[in-house]
């Protein structure tokens, strides 16, 4: 992506052949170090939610991109007026909620509402019929809104970006903390996976990290793969009073955990 982001080398977002349904809210407001989303052409549903209140909010303030996500979250359950529950994203689920103007936030877009744009006064804006509602466990899989692009991307292709970096097979496959996945660009940035670890460094960034060929312990391991220096690879560096814990996360029943472990003998 451009901009503040340009050094985040995730592989690229796509919609599996093995999903059933794909739906996709997003917002494209964010500015500077604000994270935006887009329109998914694999997506079977893509909805913009940029023209609603509450997306116009700074980064100090949580960002467009959380209040997508408190969007989202609305719809899934549609008690609280704002997630997390103290000091957290507004969710306009009441008339109340909004200012002269202001268009309401939920819309009822299943296959059976005839409802097409935000602020209709028809429709219910408590978050029913939409979101959440489009998944098997919202109950609305069968009325769910339908523009299938049958665009679907196979599980054995391989959608990472620089394949030539190594270290990951094809996603779906755990995607986090790879620390090759950096530049030298923007050294303050934390690293994903491990940027909110409650280990010794925390948050962890690209300032802790080492690229192979400074370290000398390494000159024969190096040899050994076939190392290329002009193929960055990073490595964490800790001392031995230091440590770093990876936020939680699921491995699947067929997956694998792979570390590479170095220890410098002095």
């Amino acid at each position: 992506p451009p901009g503040f982001f340009q050094n985040i080398f995730d592989p690229e977002i796509v919609v599996w052949d093995n999903v059933t349904y794909a739906d996709n809210y997003y917002q494209t407001n964010g500015t500077g170090d604000t994270l935006n989303g887009q329109e998914l052409s694999s997506a079977d549903w893509n909805i913009n939610l940029g023209s609603l209140v509450g997306f116009d909010l700074s980064l100090d303030q949580g960002g467009p991109h959380q209040t997508a996500a408190a969007w989202y979250a609305g719809t899934a359950d549609l008690s609280p007026s704002q997630i997390p529950a103290r000091n957290g994203q507004t969710i306009y689920h009441r008339l109340g909620d909004l200012a002269e103007g202001e268009i309401p936030w939920y819309v009822t877009d299943h296959a059976n509402a005839n409802l097409s744009n935000f602020g209709n006064e028809s429709a219910p804006w408590e978050g029913i019929g939409t979101g959440w509602f489009n998944s098997v466990l919202g109950g609305g899989d069968e009325l769910r809104p339908d523009n299938p692009s049958g665009d679907r991307i196979s599980v054995s292709e391989d959608n990472n970006p620089i394949p030539a970096m190594g270290g990951d097979y094809t996603v779906p496959t755990l995607f986090n903390g790879n620390f090759d996945s950096v530049t030298a660009k923007f050294k303050q940035q934390n690293i994903p996976g491990w940027s909110f670890s409650e280990g010794g460094l925390s948050p962890l960034s690209q300032t802790n990290l080492v690229e192979w060929g400074q370290i000398a312990s390494l000159t024969e391991h190096r040899q050994k793969i076939g190392y290329v220096p002009s193929q960055s690879n990073y490595a964490l560096e800790l001392t031995s009073n230091q440590s770093i814990t990876h936020d939680p996360f699921v491995v699947p029943d067929w997956g694998v955990l792979r570390l590479d472990l170095h220890q410098a003998r002095i």
